[in-house]
């Protein structure tokens, strides 16, 4: 056991070991991109080599040499570096004379005062031992800002991620080399300032030199560190104004120095403050920030950090004045989280658990070592966002909850019930029960406790097990009766139907909101339609202040009566009802209005135009868009499968042409159907040189033949047969099918086909081969693409045609672009030149071409079926809202008449008699636009739609069964007149909660008539309907909450986003009304 047990610990030792040596490999391998980056910024990036190359790089001193030179040009000069475009060292290798720009380096670099200590050896860097090197860059990065004010380094750390290989690279370099820690970021100091010039600056400061005082600040011999010289008036009237006001007391180099880090910093954040009045859409990204921050402090600021600084500052300080102090502790904090998150990334507990002991962090009040290794891997499993705020709060909240497991798992450990108890009561945990205790205990011995969740639902568990016995009883009926629900009454929580009530106020609020929008955009656009009449003259600017007076008062009434009249509004939404569940199905089950689009006497437009868009709300929703494309999907279907041979497919029959133009006017209007333009500016500016570079370019031999001869040609064939026309025919037709070709493949690459298209067209290809199983898929692939040029491609290439590509284009260019669209059309419907032009048929071989790029492009487009657009037959809608359809009367009206003539070809089974029965029950609104919240028929445990007159009458069951009335079925409840409050007969006297009983009755006997009236409930089955919504809410009470909250939250969702338009249009109208007023004065 002994043995196992200390096996167990070497192992442990050795993984810790091995945590430690990667986390010393990654901060290597940070600062070595970090020196890379740096040597980029000063030297350029032709000269430096990748990170990985440059420890090996090193070895010839050119680098270094050149490093030299830019800090001092005068002391290592160019002519003096060996080897300087490393020719030898690349044909030859390593030769001692390389040596030579090591030792210049190491020279220049104590001739600046860079500590000696820090330096390599000459012989070290030149056989290739060049971590320390790497440090020694690092640090004279450093030491050069100080100093000189060059470039800053910049800390990468939390930014970098490397491959395993290459941390096990890093890892053999380290100790190869006997390097074990590579945080040194505390072991750089400053160079020890000088006192030997403190009477020149003091001569300086009584002659008012600033010139004289800047270059003593500026020689870095003198051993001033961070002077900028542009801040250089500021030192000196700073320290001149410190000067006189002491009465010339001696200056000392640490009052010079702290006069220059306080100019620093002062002009740092005045730089900070304006950065912070920036807009956070005017930042492009963190740089001038880093460069700020930097300037105040190059050594806190850690790049990855950036974007923490930016939040918490914006947050917390973009107004008033940002004190020094201030500004260190926010970078200090935000330091701490990227350290850490370093840390759970790369390094071991220990290192973990020291970098939560960061004082910035706020946490060593709760750390505690023993539960160093749970803080290290319940943080590693937790993801932190780029939020500095939710990332503080989330890491107290993990601490305190381990803190808080392992006491509960101590007490459990040590037998001591008590104490466990007793914590749990002083905790206040919610649901905590005394009496069932052990019952906890035993349960977490059993499972186990991780954290504070499974412990709340263990005590649920245990506390809820007599509900569940309950439960679990009555799971076996189908439908409670009365004495079932007193006794889940009883036994449960009180049932609130209140999320219920305010789901129906909120789907309320949403279609006022649409109706309220609808009004304020109609409104807009006869305002905008008289703002142009003035402008033209035609009306008086007193006429429309009167239109926007009367907008105003319009909005106004409308936002006073919107609350008013709730009942005659129920009473509306339960009449609704048979329109918006015929319009579901309508919209939902594409065999309707496939089948619509069979009955003959309608024409594809109107179809297209007048019932479909309508009943899709014009396809302005990705629903409503897949819905509708579903619809034509099936209509392709239906088609394919009405033809005996695939030679039919896309003929001049009238089904054919009725079919294409369905889908030309459908695919047209949809707004998401947007495509870049055919040729690019950079395609053209080639066309235009090449163009311009053929002397002679024309198509009409009759018309060369005139313009030669000056004479009429016999016929075409004698224009065609001379020499000289024959000559520039071949030669621009050459032209033509180069061009063409060229364009054509330019499509091919560019043309992003919307995949509303793109689903058509796998629907297309798989419909043809299933219906003809003989058909080869070359045939099948040329179908596809007659049936994308017939119905898509064709009106894209047309609307080119029509319109003016490019201004700059000459009238012969044009003329040409015109060719090359004609010719793209013929070869992607498959056509060529016919005898009627057969001086042109030697371009068949081109359009043949063209035809077999188009035909790739639709065959690479097709996708896999179904995968653009997945919605089952009754779509489950995600945002928990009922899909709402804004539809114009009129469109209604003008469905309805159609259907009625052909209903039975619309809606043709017997199991679509209910549809056709709903036909007749539906009542079409008498205002101008409806708004429906679309549904389908309720199955036999939905919840039924009778809006808030439903919900409140299962609310007055409930109130009623809770007061104790007696009854076993809703007839009674209403009919006994004995009443018993709460179960007790001793308060039955009281004649206030009678009167409220009675009250309730009244109320009930009143909604359940009015529910009766609309269809809803029937007396005839004593009212079972209710009865059975209720044993619903009550057994699946869990799931109904979960959606109620889901729907109120995308209600609230809804009502943000409709508000918004609202306030847009607002706005638009008082930007027109002050537009108005100021041209009235």
């Amino acid at each position: 056991m002994e043995a196992q047990n200390l096996a167990v610990e070497e192992t442990f030792v050795e993984e810790i070991d091995e945590s430690r040596q990667n986390r010393a490999a990654y901060d290597y391998l940070c600062r070595l991109y970090e020196v890379q980056k740096w040597l980029v910024a000063q030297l350029g990036e032709a000269i430096v080599p990748l990170p990985i190359e440059l420890e090996e790089d090193l070895r010839n001193g050119v680098l270094l040499a050149r490093l030299a030179h830019s800090f001092l040009p005068n002391f290592v000069k160019n002519d003096q570096i060996y080897d300087i475009e490393e020719e030898k060292y690349e044909s030859s290798g390593l030769v001692y004379n390389h040596t030579d720009n090591i030792i210049q380096w190491r020279k220049a670099c104590l001739q600046i005062g860079f500590p000696e200590f820090w330096i390599p050896e000459t012989v070290d860097i030149y056989e290739g031992r060049n971590v320390r090197t790497i440090f020694c860059l690092h640090a004279l990065a450093l030491f050069l800002h100080r100093i000189q004010g060059l470039t800053a380094i910049k800390n990468e750390i939390g930014n970098l991620e490397f491959l395993p290989q290459d941390i096990e690279t890093a890892k053999h370099r380290l100790l190869a080399e006997g390097v074990t820690n590579c945080d040194f970021q505390h072991t750089i100091h400053y160079t020890t300032i000088k006192v030997t010039v403190i009477d020149d600056i003091s001569k300086a400061i009584i002659d008012g030199s600033v010139e004289d005082f800047m270059q003593i600040l500026s020689d870095h011999k003198n051993g001033f560190v961070f002077v900028k010289k542009d801040l250089g008036q500021n030192y000196f009237n700073q320290l001149k104004k410190s000067y006189e006001e002491n009465n010339h007391p001696q200056i000392d180099s640490k009052k010079v120095q702290k006069v220059i880090d306080k100019v620093n910093e002062k002009e740092a954040l005045h730089q900070l403050e304006n950065y912070l009045k920036t807009n956070s859409t005017e930042k492009q990204n963190f740089e001038e920030l880093s460069n700020i921050l930097t300037d105040f402090d190059a050594d806190k600021v850690i790049e990855a950090a950036l974007p923490y600084y930016d939040e918490y500052l914006t947050i917390n300080c973009k107004s008033g004045r940002i004190e020094p102090e201030q500004l260190r502790n926010v970078m200090d904090e935000c330091n701490a989280c990227v350290q850490l998150k370093t840390s759970l990334k790369e390094g071991d507990v220990d290192d973990v658990f020291d970098s939560l002991k960061n004082p910035s962090l706020n946490l060593e009040d709760i750390l505690y070592k023993n539960n160093d290794a749970q803080y290290s891997e319940s943080l590693k499993m937790n993801e932190f966002d780029n939020c500095i705020f939710t990332m503080l709060h989330k890491l107290r909240e993990i601490i305190i909850e381990i803190n808080f497991v392992n006491k509960l798992r101590y007490y459990i450990s040590t037998n001591n019930f008590e104490g466990f108890g007793t914590f749990l009561e002083r905790s206040n945990f919610e649901g905590y029960n005394p009496k069932y205790c052990n019952e906890y205990i035993d349960e977490i011995r059993k499972n186990g406790l991780k954290n504070k969740k499974e412990l709340k639902n263990i005590i649920q568990k245990i506390n809820e097990k007599e509900k569940n016995e309950i439960k679990e009883k009555l799971k076996s009926k189908s439908v409670l009766d009365i004495e079932d629900i007193r006794e889940v009454i009883n036994i449960t929580e009180e049932i609130s139907y209140e999320e219920e009530i305010l789901i129906e106020k909120r789907r309320s609020k949403v279609a006022n909101l649409i109706e309220v929008n609808e009004k304020l955009k109609t409104d807009l656009e006869d305002l905008e339609k008289s703002l142009e009449l003035y402008k033209s003259g035609e009306m008086p600017i007193e006429e429309i202040i009167k239109q926007i007076e009367v907008i105003k008062m319009e909005e106004d009434e409308v936002e006073h009566h919107q609350d008013e009249n709730v009942q005659a509004k129920n009473e509306l939404r339960i009449s609704m009802n048979p329109l918006e569940i015929i319009f579901y199905y309508l919209q939902t089950n594409p065999r309707y209005l496939s089948n619509f689009f069979c009955w003959d006497k309608i024409e594809a437009k109107d179809f297209v135009n007048t019932i479909v868009f309508p009943i899709f709300n014009f396809g302005h929703d990705e629903r409503e868009e897949i819905l509708l494309v579903r619809v034509f999907a099936k209509i392709l279907t239906r088609y394919i499968g009405s033809l005996e041979s695939f030679e039919q497919f896309l003929d001049e029959s009238w089904a054919a042409n009725r079919l294409v133009l369905a889908f030309k006017v459908m695919l047209q209007a949809l707004p998401s159907n947007h495509i870049a333009t055919l040729f690019s500016k950079s395609d053209l500016v080639e066309f235009k040189k090449a163009e311009a570079a053929e002397q002679h370019l024309n198509f009409s031999p009759i018309q060369m033949y005139e313009k030669l001869y000056n004479k009429h040609a016999k016929s075409l064939e004698e224009a065609t047969n001379d020499s000289e026309v024959s000559k520039v025919l071949i030669t621009s037709k050459k032209f033509l099918s180069k061009w063409t070709i060229l364009f054509t493949k330019k499509a091919a690459e560019s043309l992003e086909i919307p995949r509303n298209v793109r689903y058509l067209l796998k629907i297309c290809a798989n419909k043809l081969r299933r219906h003809f199983k003989n058909l080869e898929k070359k045939d099948a692939d040329r179908f596809v693409a007659k049936f994308f040029y017939s119905t898509f491609f064709e009106d894209y290439l047309q609307a080119h045609n029509k319109k003016v590509i490019d201004p700059s284009l000459t009238k012969r260019q044009k003329e040409i672009i015109q060719l090359i669209i004609e010719m793209m059309e013929l070869g992607a419907d498959g056509k060529g030149f016919g005898e009627d032009f057969e001086y042109m048929q030697s371009l068949n071989t081109t359009l043949i071409q063209i035809n077999d790029i188009f035909t790739n492009i639709t065959s690479n487009h097709l996708i896999r079926q179904g995968s653009a657009f997945t919605l089952n037959r009754e779509p489950m809608f995600a945002d928990g809202i009922k899909p709402i359809l804004h539809i114009e009367t009129k469109y209604i009206n003008h469905i309805f008449q159609h259907i009625q003539l052909c209903k039975n070809t619309v809606f043709p089974e017997k199991e679509e008699s209910t549809l056709r029965d709903l036909l007749e029950k539906a009542k079409i609104p008498n205002h101008e636009v409806a708004i429906l919240f679309l549904k389908p028929f309720p199955k036999e445990n939905d919840q039924i739609d009778g809006g808030q007159l439903l919900i409140e009458t299962k609310k007055l069951v409930l109130e009623l069964l809770d007061a104790g009335c007696k009854g076993s079925t809703i007839k009674e409840l209403l009919t006994n007149d004995e009443e018993i409050i709460n179960g007790y007969d001793e308060i039955s006297d009281n004649e206030s909660e009678n009167d409220s009983l009675r009250a309730k009755k009244d109320a009930l006997s009143h909604n359940l008539s009015q529910l009766e009236k609309y269809g809803i409930i029937s007396t005839e089955n004593d009212y079972d309907d209710i009865l059975k919504q209720i044993s619903h809410d009550l057994t699946a009470k869990d799931e109904i909450q979960n959606n109620q909250n889901h729907q109120l939250e995308a209600y609230d969702r809804k009502i943000n986003e409709l508000k918004a338009k609202k306030n847009e249009y607002q706005d638009q109208v008082e930007q027109y009304r002050k537009f108005i007023e100021k041209h009235r004065k």
